[in-house]
């Protein structure tokens, strides 16, 4: 079935990001002592923050701890670390998809300070192509939570049959097809908006 909407996760579909603690200290440029952190969804507290469980100090703090960093603004500077740049021809592709009169969103597990970013930095500048923007901090809930699903298809205006959403994570694609949505797992490592072109093709979609 042809979508009416396409939906992307941000991180690991939309724009690239570090996948690993160490990388995104790294790209900080601070040194941390846990010498096996892990992907950044393996700290708990990514996630209660996400959903604005827990305040943006109290985050800090934890992850500052968490990584064996000297202070709640180094922490800080490694979250800012986690995020890069957009997936080369994620535009190109958003184009494309207007043209074909489907409409765009994302729904992505992300935070304040993130979201700020991509929609204020000239690192993100497609991210304006989305015509229903949505972020777990402010709708107080995290993918794979089916109850997102069904907020984000009333802000979107389609039936969950009608939107696809491309995914990183394949918990959160099998949510979305428990919701009753179309859904992709996308590889953050290889060309995703390659992955998403020729999928959508594959279901009629002329772009």
């Amino acid at each position: 079935m042809q979508p009416k909407a396409v939906c992307f996760d941000l991180g690991g579909v939309f724009l690239q990001i570090n996948h690993e603690w160490a990388n995104a200290a790294e790209a900080a440029g601070c040194v941390i002592t846990n010498r096996d952190p892990g992907g950044i969804n393996d700290f708990a507290g990514l996630d209660d923050f996400q959903a604005e469980r827990i305040h943006f100090d109290e985050y800090c703090d934890g992850l500052a701890a968490y990584l064996g960093l000297e202070s709640r603004s180094d922490a800080a500077k490694v979250h800012a670390g986690i995020l890069e740049s957009e997936y080369p021809g994620i535009g190109d592709l958003c184009r494309d998809l207007k043209a074909a009169g489907i409409h765009l969103a994302c729904l992505s597990n992300t935070n304040g300070p993130h979201w700020e970013a991509m929609n204020t930095s000239s690192l993100y500048p497609d991210f304006q192509l989305l015509d229903t923007p949505m972020a777990s901090h402010e709708l107080r809930v995290t993918k794979p939570s089916l109850e997102i699903f069904a907020i984000a298809e009333s802000r979107i205006g389609l039936d969950g049959s009608e939107i696809i959403l491309y995914d990183d994570m394949a918990e959160n694609a099998l949510a979305a097809r428990e919701a009753g949505w179309q859904a992709f797992n996308v590889d953050p490592m290889a060309d995703t908006p390659a992955q998403m072109r020729e999928h959508l093709q594959s279901l009629g979609v002329n772009i």
